[in-house]
């Protein structure tokens, strides 16, 4: 077991595992700001902040629930715990919090983040949740699917390989084999990518064994606008699998479901893991979508392939001209995509890097253009490395996405235009590696903005103690937010609309 730059290694068996799971305190990172030269204005306290589990990599999710048309917020933890907070108050609403059980026992871990659908079509919304972490090895992984009153749909217990089950990367809904109804699709540390439909039962040909792990969230997207979407996602390729001889490999896919079974329509290769997950969006801005993708944190000693955002066609895999853009390490946070200097076009907005000491934010233009970079620094005594993935949404309220994103020590709003401070940093001293999420929650309430961090008391996340705060926005958006949440939508597409019965959360 090694910790480089507060990341813990651990290697066993046929499954390469890295966890992200430790934060450098005591003086260790480095110090580095991004601030204008006047002092920013405070953003407004929280108007609520609620305590949950231990938490890390899960985000908050803003879906409505209850069906009363007004959203709520959803959250999974490491102690094992699904919430739904009400927005007014952060209390839970009836019938929760419940525990996540694959199997009968201990309540699983959670490392993926709900999603929020209803995937039956009777007006009423499930919570799915992947369970499982490498943070409480031993536990059974799989999926939970929860009513909005809190009991249990259906569970699906996942294969176990190399002693691991888990199902980190958050499940995606959608239609993927055009019958009209949208199926759960994701990815798990057994190997496997699984595609089930509302009830829990597999396609046929799946669960497909990919021969490593699965860190990532799969993108869906209708590619050729047939009513059905494929299926784009990155995973973990050892030596002699589908990226031949390289050790800490990885490959990204765009998977079709037919009838007789999955089909594969393209492979790309890196020699390094893919950790982040995919994002899809018109970046070339001609009509045309792109799949935008970061790296991951294994020591596969190659920089080229490691600290560099690629973009590919969705059609073919074909790269895109100006990309692969060199960052400042690996990402393993994902890539959002918006219009975040006001020019109608789509840019790019990434964190880098995993194991490093000066972490950066970086927005990219158009053929890989570079509209800035900016390190937002940390407080004194924490590791300036970042995780986490931002969101877009205008936070002035000039009509111009800007760019929010937790970091180790604090949270950081940026301008969009050139990346400056435009408020003085919130949850000082608490740990965010995930992505928060923004949406208007109706009269009486308004914007808000959420944030799900911990803090560390040895440097492990299941140690920590957690919380979910609620933040008034200082402005009313001008314009709608381009990217408000993880994966984009409740949905977690990783991409465009439309979605099934999609309300625009």
């Amino acid at each position: 077991m090694a910790r480089p730059g507060g990341t813990l290694l651990r290697v066993g068996g046929r499954a390469r595992l890295l966890v992200i799971g430790s934060v450098v305190l005591a003086g260790l990172g480095a110090q580095a700001s991004g601030a204008a030269p006047t002092t920013p204005p405070a953003f407004p306290t929280a108007a609520w902040a609620t305590p949950i589990g231990p938490s890390h990599l899960s985000s908050p999710v803003i879906a409505d629930v209850n069906g009363d048309g007004r959203p709520e917020v959803v959250t999974a933890d490491l102690g094992g715990t699904v919430h739904v907070l009400d927005r007014r108050t952060g209390r839970d609403l009836p019938g929760w919090p419940r525990a996540v059980r694959v199997v009968p026992g201990p309540a699983v871990a959670m490392e993926s983040s709900p999603t929020v659908v209803d995937i039956d079509r009777d007006g009423r919304k499930e919570i799915v949740v992947g369970a499982g972490s490498i943070e409480a090895p031993g536990q059974q992984g799989g999926l939970v699917v929860f009513r909005a009153d809190g009991t249990v749909r259906w569970r699906l217990k996942t294969m176990t390989v190399a002693g691991q089950s888990g199902v980190v990367g958050t499940p995606a809904f959608g239609d993927v084999n055009g019958d009209g109804w949208g199926e759960i699709v994701f990815g798990s540390y057994d190997h496997r990518l699984y595609v089930v439909d509302r009830n829990g039962r597999a396609l046929p040909g799946f669960p497909i064994d990919t021969l490593d792990t699965i860190w990532d969230s799969p993108a869906l997207f209708d590619v050729g606008k047939i009513g059905r979407k494929d299926i784009f996602l990155g995973g973990d390729a050892s030596p002699g699998g589908p990226c031949g001889a390289w050790s800490w490999a990885g490959w990204l896919r765009r998977i079709r479901v037919t009838r007789m079974g999955p089909l594969v329509l393209w492979t790309r290769c890196q020699h390094q893991i893919f950790q982040s997950s995919p994002a899809i969006g018109d970046i070339g801005n001609d009509g045309r979508f792109e799949v935008v993708v970061g790296t991951g944190v294994g020591p596969s000693g190659d920089a080229s392939a490691s600290n560099t955002v690629k973009a590919f066609r969705v059609e073919d895999g074909s790269p895109i001209p100006g990309w692969p853009v060199l960052l400042n390490g690996p990402i393993f946070g994902s890539p959002v995509i918006g219009d975040v200097n006001g020019d109608r076009r789509n840019d790019v907005v990434v964190a880098a890097c995993a194991k490093c000491a000066k972490g950066r934010v970086w927005a990219i233009g158009p053929g890989g253009r570079v509209l800035w970079s900016v390190e937002p620094g940390a407080p004194e005594g924490y590791h300036v490395e970042l995780l986490s993935t931002p969101i877009l949404v205008d936070l002035d309220g000039n009509g111009v996405n800007d760019v929010a994103v937790g970091g180790t020590g604090e949270f950081n709003f940026l301008r969009g235009a050139d990346g400056a401070r435009l408020y003085r940093p919130i949850e000082r001293n608490r740990i965010i590696q995930n992505s928060a999420a923004v949406a208007n929650f109706g009269a009486g309430v308004g914007w808000r903005l959420v944030v799900q961090s911990w803090k560390a008391t040895d440097g492990r996340p299941i140690n920590g103690t957690a919380t979910v705060s609620s933040f008034p926005l200082p402005r009313v958006p001008g314009v709608k937010p381009a990217w408000p949440q993880w994966r984009k939508n409740g949905h977690h597409t990783g991409g465009p609309y439309p979605v099934i019965g999609v309300n625009g959360l």
